[in-house]
């Protein structure tokens, strides 16, 4: 197993811990921070994947962005089918900001599917 392999398992382990914390939340009915750590979930398992597929990759630069993470996945690691993300997770970055800080005229509406999506 390689130093690269390891680091996938590493990244993957975190995005489960924040996957089972969402699942968590979302049951207990606390949808802001299900929403927040659903984010999070996605958003290690795609920069693990990036990191595995792609040598030139850093997470620093890719940001939070999915929906910038899914063009670089299905460039990089050809996935099949694509790789497609419900764009309520990224719209306006609202699962990240909104869930945690005080936003005048801004929610964050968690879908019923939220845990399947």
């Amino acid at each position: 197993m390689t130093q690269r392999d390891r680091d996938y398992i590493i990244w993957q382990n975190r995005a489960v811990r924040f996957y089972l914390a969402a699942r968590t939340l979302y049951y207990a009915r606390l949808f802001a921070p299900a929403a927040y750590c659903a984010h999070q979930a996605l958003e290690l398992i795609m920069k693990a994947t990036l990191h595995y597929w792609d040598r030139s990759f850093n997470p620093r630069d890719a940001g939070h962005s999915l929906q910038k993470m899914t063009r670089m996945i299905n460039n990089k690691a050809r996935p099949s089918p694509s790789l497609t993300i419900p764009t309520y997770f990224s719209h306006e970055q609202r699962f990240l900001t909104v869930t945690r800080y005080p936003t005048a005229g801004k929610g964050v509406l968690v879908p019923a599917s939220l845990i399947l999506d």
